[in-house]
């Protein structure tokens, strides 16, 4: 909840560029100073035993993200792996960004789901293996759009997405391939 109306004006202004981003892909003026676009975002971790690490976010330090691995691997269960949260910002990123970019095209969304989320990872690459990349291979995933918009409509809002969700782009820039479905909620 924002309380104070200084942040509310940020956020209001961060939203309103946002959807004006969103809008349609334009290219940067060489010539433009690119500084004032630049945002810094901040993670505290800490590991005092074993693989838990918790970490809080600069934006909501009040809010602890525990990431471990499993038991089996020697982790202590107490949270999802890095690995899982990874995919667990992407599905957000996406769906936060979709928020972002129906509301530029004016378009009614009830509701956004991500009803897959999973990525194929060759361990090898963890291990330290020549030429093996330590990130994931391929990802799938399939959303879910609640709304009496058209297939078209809901076609653009994923192109949208996918230009444009920084977490995607990661991705994408790793060459991982990027299996993305859309599709209207039965």
């Amino acid at each position: 909840m924002i309380k104070s109306t200084g942040s509310a004006a940020l956020v209001n202004n961060f939203s309103s560029v946002m959807n004006r981003c969103l809008e349609e892909k334009k290219p940067a003026a060489a010539e433009e100073d690119v500084s004032k676009y630049l945002k810094t975002f901040n993670i505290t971790s800490i590991s005092e035993e074993g693989s838990l690490v918790v970490s809080t976010a600069g934006t909501c330090p009040s809010v602890a993200i525990n990431m471990d691995e499993p038991i089996t691997l020697g982790g202590t269960n107490q949270g999802p792996t890095p690995l899982e949260l990874s995919l667990a910002s992407l599905s957000g990123c996406e769906i936060i960004t979709a928020r972002y970019a129906a509301r530029g095209m004016k378009m009614q969304i009830k509701s956004i789901s991500c009803t897959k989320m999973s990525g194929v990872l060759d361990v090898r690459g963890l291990r330290g293996v020549a030429g093996v990349p330590a990130h994931f291979k391929s990802v799938d995933m399939v959303f879910e759009v609640e709304t009496n918009e058209s297939n078209e409509r809901i076609d653009t809002l994923k192109e949208r997405v996918e230009r444009s969700c920084p977490v995607f782009q990661m991705f994408k820039a790793a060459n991982v391939t990027m299996n993305c479905v859309w599709k209207r909620k039965d």
